[in-house]
């Protein structure tokens, strides 16, 4: 809830691709709650990875151009902590409870914590807003019920690449639509992140790979017991 509050307030805040590329460091953000709350092992490589990530993080958020080191870059950098945290507890989630549960129980406790903030700056929506707000809601169920089947059944590694088309995808919309061009600066410390969650999926990939395989039972001079 706190990171659906903090990505909204940013996306209307700021230029629509520099929060899509802030939005990038809750991969960083899902290494470290891995380890603190799953007890995952992450290697030397891991952590410089992220490490390296993480300058990429500060590239993006420092005083630049127009948006600086303001609140809602921070909103934005909370939104990932929070997404972050998240992933990690629906990955465990999963383990025991389905994904439409977990759907369920996402948004009615965003619903109900948002409630008080509506009536503070109410404003009576026209049939064009009603309909995007409908619009916007089934979409949102879409997107996260896809999502936390894809943390259920993917290859994370595939998840990993897929997730990075949100970038160029954000870009055309805010020059198409919104006429935003996305700074420099957030740009290149988003290739930085890319490139560190890059290779920390091609390393969990390559791990996961190295399985010793048992000799079969069965051959020439063997026969398989009944």
């Amino acid at each position: 809830t706190i990171g659906v509050f903090a990505s909204f307030y940013s996306f209307a805040h700021m230029p629509l691709a520099d929060a899509q590329a802030i939005s990038f460091s809750r991969v960083l953000f899902i290494t470290l709650f891995a380890v603190w709350l799953l007890h995952e092992a992450v290697g030397v490589r891991r952590w410089v990875a992220v490490g390296v990530g993480f300058i990429g993080v500060l590239m993006m958020v420092q005083p630049h151009g127009n948006s600086g080191f303001g609140l809602p870059a921070m909103a934005q950098l909370v939104a990932a902590l929070s997404f972050g945290l998240t992933i990690v507890m629906v990955k465990d989630l999963t383990r025991d409870h389905a994904p439409s549960a977990l759907v369920f129980y996402t948004n009615a406790f965003t619903t109900l914590a948002g409630i008080p903030f509506a009536f503070l700056a109410w404003k009576t929506p026209t049939s064009l807003d009603l309909a995007y707000f409908i619009v916007l809601g089934l979409v949102g169920v879409v997107g996260q019920s896809c999502y936390i089947r894809a943390l259920t059944t993917g290859d994370a590694s595939l998840m990993g690449i897929l997730d990075y088309t949100r970038l160029p995808m954000a870009i055309a919309v805010g020059l198409l639509i919104f006429h935003e061009a996305p700074d420099p600066l957030v740009l290149a410390g988003a290739v930085v992140i890319i490139v560190a969650t890059g290779y920390i999926t091609w390393r969990e990939t390559r791990l996961a790979k190295t399985i010793v395989i048992a000799p079969p039972l069965s051959g020439p001079d063997k026969e398989i017991p009944k």
